[in-house]
């Protein structure tokens, strides 16, 4: 006899809805980037839908630490909003810098949007919950993309044969 476990089934569902109804899409053109050929890191948060409340942008900086991006380009380890009690309908850049002095590695990039004036690190005041986080992670190399030539060969002379008959 065939069976269904009905509370799973919600759980897969509800799961599902959350990840299709974000509010709020973080995306790049460019998600591996190189630190000593000029390139920039750009971000643009896409609203699908409208929303209003406080956006927060933050990068995961290794150990746990957040930094929080800030109109600018400014930065903070304390939760500060990219923009204010905002009503938010179209693309909006939030970070466009250069990654010159920027140490390699992999650093994620978060977005929500939270209740105005709520804390964003509680996400009982995300705005669409968990579907309201999205993120994107940005690889930066600290090679240059241009190719470096394969080094020549070393060519060391072969001296003549010295005669074995007398």
């Amino acid at each position: 006899m065939l069976t269904f476990r009905i509370k799973p089934l919600f759980i897969a569902f509800g799961l599902s809805c959350l990840s299709v109804n974000s509010w709020a899409q973080l995306s790049s053109n460019k998600a591996v980037v190189n630190s000593i050929n000029g390139d920039n890191i750009t971000a643009t948060v896409s609203f699908p839908t409208p929303v209003t409340g406080d956006l927060y942008v933050a990068a995961d900086i290794g150990g746990g630490a957040l930094l929080f991006i800030g109109k600018g380009a400014t930065f903070s380890t304390t939760p500060t909003a990219f923009q204010s009690n905002g009503s938010f309908t179209t693309d909006l850049t939030v970070l466009d810098i250069p990654t010159a002095g920027i140490p390699a590695g992999v650093y994620p990039l978060y977005q929500v949007v939270a209740k105005a004036g709520s804390n964003p690190l509680d996400f009982n005041n995300w705005i669409g919950g968990f579907g309201g986080l999205s993120n994107i992670t940005f690889t930066i190399n600290l090679a240059n993309t241009a190719h470096t030539p394969d080094p020549l060969p070393v060519v060391t002379a072969i001296p003549d044969p010295i005669p074995t008959s007398i």
